[in-house]
């Protein structure tokens, strides 16, 4: 056993095991963007084998030469799709990017480039990027759909081809509403058990007052309430700005809700010390998303909340402002919602409700 080995730089070469039970790596040090040398493929074998060790040690000694400039990189070959990689990920179009949604299709490109890279586009076939594809099921291929269709648009424009992703169908998963939304029974029982001045209650305030997605609500602060009054940001999945009530005059349709802003108010009041985030740890560091998001999960199924996540309550503001007769476009300017087709959903769900009963849900 070799416990103690630390490999630095290995990536994994698919987001799956191999068939024989254990992952497949490729030797890619930052800030490489070349070709992937032949010596930079793992073995097929476990991390532990003898032959991995020696093969990464291989790899390692290669990386030095390159540094010292003893090895001259491959060129890209022109029309190549690993030239066109590199033309996609310094292209305006990856540039209108979000941050977020960039560091991953960088990421899912610059494999495909290691997979594929010596191919030309002049030659790329729908069944090319249906072989690819055929490595995932579900919501994961799904996701690879999305960066293939981005980046064969890309393709289409810079050479001239014809979309290798039309009539590409999207692969099959079950119906889900996704994350469960809250009840307002749901949240007084989260308020009952979580007292004002414990971080759980002042990231459940936040979280449903804004209806903010987490990543967003983990970086709001004294420095996002403007002097007007508005609790404003630029959200990081879409680049679209959301703006807030946070100080000032509530719209009608928020004004029976008043309440769950003056206890985020409270919640906020309530801090020993003024942080440069609202959601920190006690330590007074800013929180990461996902970090967060696993963290305040957790202490919902505590007192019994199974399936109630962050990103529910942000349904459930949603719903709620539905519920209180607000227009869909007043909900997606509320949310940052880039699509309205979703609005629209929670909007018919509680209309459908109110022909039948005419009124909302019980506190």
């Amino acid at each position: 056993m070799r416990s103690d080995i630390w490999y630095k730089w290995l990536n994994r070469a698919n987001t799956r095991p191999h068939k024989n039970g254990h992952d497949r790596y490729y030797f890619r040090p930052k800030g490489y963007r070349g070709k992937l040398p032949d010596v930079w493929k793992m073995p097929d074998c476990h991390s532990r084998d003898d032959r991995f060790v020696t093969a990464y040690s291989a790899a390692y000694n290669y990386y030095l030469q390159w540094l010292s400039q003893d090895v001259v990189e491959q060129p890209a070959y022109v029309g190549s799709l690993a030239e066109a990689a590199v033309k996609y990920k310094s292209s305006h179009e990856f540039g209108l990017l979000s941050d977020a949604v960039r560091s991953i299709r960088r990421a899912r490109v610059e494999l495909l480039s290691d997979q594929y890279g010596g191919a030309q586009i002049s030659g790329l076939q729908t069944k090319h990027v249906q072989k690819d594809l055929s490595q995932f099921d579900g919501h994961a291929q799904r996701n690879q759909l999305k960066v293939w269709r981005h980046f064969a648009k890309f393709l289409v424009k810079e050479y001239g081809i014809i979309d290798p992703t039309d009539n590409i169908a999207k692969a099959a998963v079950a119906a889900s509403d996704g994350h469960v939304p809250w009840s307002l029974s749901d949240i007084a029982k989260f308020r009952q058990a979580y007292a004002i001045g414990r971080p759980e209650r002042l990231a459940l305030e936040l979280l449903f007052w804004s209806g903010a997605r987490v990543g967003d609500a983990v970086r709001l602060g004294r420095g996002n309430v403007t002097k007007d009054g508005w609790l404003s940001f630029r959200q990081g999945k879409t680049g679209g700005q959301v703006d807030i009530p946070f100080k000032r005059q509530l719209p009608d349709f928020a004004l029976p809700d008043a309440a769950d802003l003056q206890m985020l108010h409270a919640s906020i009041d309530a801090q020993s010390d003024k942080h440069l985030t609202f959601v920190c740890t006690q330590n007074g560091a800013s929180r990461s998303h996902k970090a967060v998001g696993s963290w305040f999960a957790g202490k919902a199924r505590a007192i019994g909340l199974e399936d109630r996540s962050a990103h529910g309550l942000r349904k459930s503001r949603a719903i709620r402002w539905a519920e209180l007769g607000a227009s869909e476009l007043q909900i997606s300017a509320w949310t940052g919602h880039a699509s309205i087709s979703e609005i629209i959903r929670y909007t018919k769900k509680f209309n459908r409700r109110a022909a039948l009963d005419g009124g909302a849900l019980a506190k």
